[in-house]
């Protein structure tokens, strides 16, 4: 009794249903510009508008795993709650403009709240810098001793990827989706 029902059902778990991750990041920090490249590719990329609100779209990787992506505007700020629920990572996007740039501390501590945030406590983390390449040199081992103690018991790493680069955007998502499969 009850195998009629069952049939069908996807598991959370299964690689059937998508996996949700959130694209965040301070405004005209690249999180469209990921999104579009995963989805469509840098070269059919003319132009990005700055997100008002949220986009979201699904992408599948090379392994055919479907993974639903949220790139939340850089303004959302306590709007951010609703969106957290059921979120299995989060790629945080950080721009370096100028050779010697650092994350200033309004960002860090941005970071730092959402690395807390209870609903996020198992929750892979993907920091992805981008940038000029003269501009990136520091800023990833900048940004690992800044957040090491907030840190401490997650799964979490750093990329640096060069504008316009299909090739940085794919390498994005692959780690992004060892770091899922990690967790499920």
């Amino acid at each position: 009794m009850g195998t009629g029902c069952s049939k069908g059902l996807s598991a959370p778990w299964s690689s059937s249903y998508p996996l949700k991750i959130l694209i965040l990041g301070k405004q005209s920090s690249g999180k469209t510009f990921l999104l579009y490249s995963w989805r469509y590719g840098v070269d059919a990329i003319m132009s990005v508008e700055p997100t008002k609100h949220f986009n979201v779209d699904t992408v599948t990787t090379v392994s055919d795993r479907r993974i639903l992506v949220y790139d939340l505007a850089g303004n959302i700020g306590y709007r951010l709650r609703p969106f957290l629920d059921g979120t299995e990572g989060i790629v945080y996007m950080i721009y370096v403009a100028e050779p010697g740039d650092s994350i200033f501390k309004e960002e860090e501590e941005s970071i730092k709240q959402l690395i807390q945030e209870r609903d996020l406590e198992s929750t892979p983390f993907l920091f992805v810098i981008r940038g000029h390449p003269e501009g990136l040199k520091g800023v990833s081992q900048d940004l690992t001793d800044r957040l090491q103690a907030t840190l401490e018991g997650k799964q979490w790493d750093i990329m640096c990827v060069r504008d316009y680069s299909q090739e940085d955007a794919d390498l994005v998502l692959q780690v992004l989706e060892k770091m899922l499969s990690r967790r499920t």
